[in-house]
């Protein structure tokens, strides 16, 4: 009996049952990549099973493995027919018949489907694991199907232990084997095929680098395991890098911090590193800040280079994965940034009494960065918005003046305090009375 999408593990395409008199029911074979059509009885009551993974036929026997038969040259084997003595498999996609021999052929050829290194490799060895005499051929190209442009197949394979692939590098590659029978041997079964390639190593790529608002500090959201407690280097590789980019770090509020925040990929699926590099925005030479960093995330701390503008260059390495003569790298820089951690100076003029009105001119300069708002306030008070002297704060200096009305002749207060584009803060004050 054949069932589809019924698996005795829930996951497989479909599963042969063998139902005992008593109604107990036994999987023979189930598969999660092949669609079961057609099973027949062949001899010593071993199951014949046509598939639709490239018209497949299988032996299927309780306590055994599956046994690949034929490989038909249509998209499904679809059923089978017996007339007489004779065994035929029906196909479809294109529809064929074929004649399913009694006896066992001396030779028998069986050819891969084409393997994708998804980039130009070398080739390694090809090893096989099986029983009988076989030899094997391979053939390599850079298209998903063979044409003129592929190698022909290559001289045989024969070494007992496998052998050195002889086809020329290339993205694609599919192997034959020629299995053969003597009459001193039983028929051969080839079991595994393992075909050993070093993909051509391409660069990582950083496609995106951001820098967040000034005082936004990044903090990785989990503790990451420390790889001295894991002796084995490869493994402690491995976790490190399952935990890099599955959690996006926590934002936190920390006065002048500058933090620097990328992704990057790398098609060979290398493990990255990065380091971060600084330059004068006027200037050209490069200087490191940090370097062996596995985040995708990095925070300036606050005063760890003086007041100015800066580029900032990310790199991305796959030194991690490769020799150093084959690693490659991708690099990327920010626009000039500001860093600013010095308030506004605020200075006030003398008050300026006209009656019970006073007016005060308080003058702001910033050494580094853009004047964007100020408040003020009287005798503690609220705080108020307060504009420039010309309407638009816009600049490294900028004038704001305070007008009030006093409502009595004691002695009161008038505060302001500017911010600067970094969100430092400058403030003065003035006293004023009315005599």
């Amino acid at each position: 009996m054949i069932t589809s999408s019924g698996a005795s593990t829930g996951s497989a395409k479909s599963v042969v049952y063998k139902i005992e008199p008593s109604g107990a029911g036994d999987v023979l074979w189930e598969s999660r990549d092949a669609v079961a059509f057609a099973l027949s009885l062949g001899e010593d009551n071993r199951i014949l099973l046509g598939t639709g993974q490239k018209g497949r036929i299988y032996q299927v026997a309780a306590g055994q493995g599956p046994l690949l038969l034929a490989q038909t040259s249509e998209g499904q084997t679809s059923r089978f027919v017996r007339s007489g003595n004779q065994l035929f498999a029906a196909a479809s996609n294109l529809g064929k018949l074929f004649r399913i021999g009694s006896e066992a052929g001396n030779e028998g050829t069986y050819t891969s489907t084409v393997r994708d290194a998804q980039t130009t490799a070398n080739w390694g060895r090809l090893n096989w694991i099986g029983d009988g005499p076989m030899e094997f051929q391979t053939r390599s190209g850079n298209t998903s199907v063979p044409d003129s442009t592929w190698s022909d197949w290559s001289a045989p394979l024969t070494g007992a232990d496998g052998d050195q692939i002889k086809s020329p590098q290339s993205r694609y590659l599919q192997w034959r084997a020629l299995l053969k029978r003597t009459a001193k041997s039983s028929s051969p079964r080839l079991r595994e095929v393992i075909v050993s390639y070093l993909p051509r190593n391409l660069a990582p790529q950083i496609t995106s680098l951001s820098v967040l608002p000034a005082g936004v500090a990044l903090q990785s959201a989990v503790q990451a395991m420390q790889s001295e407690s894991i002796p084995d280097p490869i493994a402690a590789e491995a976790i490190a890098s399952a935990n890099i980019g599955t959690i996006p770090p926590r934002r936190v509020y920390q006065r002048g911090a500058l933090s620097l925040q990328w992704q990057a990929e790398d098609r060979n699926g290398d493990s990255l590193e990065y380091s971060i590099f600084y330059r004068n925005a006027a200037g050209s030479d490069f200087y490191p800040i940090k370097t062996g960093l596995k985040d995708n995330f990095f925070t300036l701390d606050p005063n760890s280079l003086p007041d100015g503008r800066y580029v900032f260059k990310v790199s991305a390495s796959d030194g991690l994965s490769n020799p150093s003569a084959l690693a490659l790298s991708d690099d990327h820089e920010t626009e000039p940034v500001e860093i600013d951690n010095t308030p506004p100076q605020v200075t006030a003029d003398p008050p300026r009494l006209t009656g019970n009105s006073v007016e005060v001119l308080f003058r702001v300069v910033d050494s580094t960065s853009i004047i964007r708002r100020a408040e003020f306030q009287v005798d503690g008070g609220s705080w108020k918005s307060l504009f420039p002297v010309d309407g638009i704060a816009d600049s490294k200096k900028e004038d704001f003046k305070v007008t009030v009305t006093l409502a009595d002749s004691r002695p009161h207060v008038i505060a302001v305090r500017v911010y600067d584009s970094n969100g430092n803060v400058g403030s003065a004050q003035a006293g004023a009375n009315i005599r």
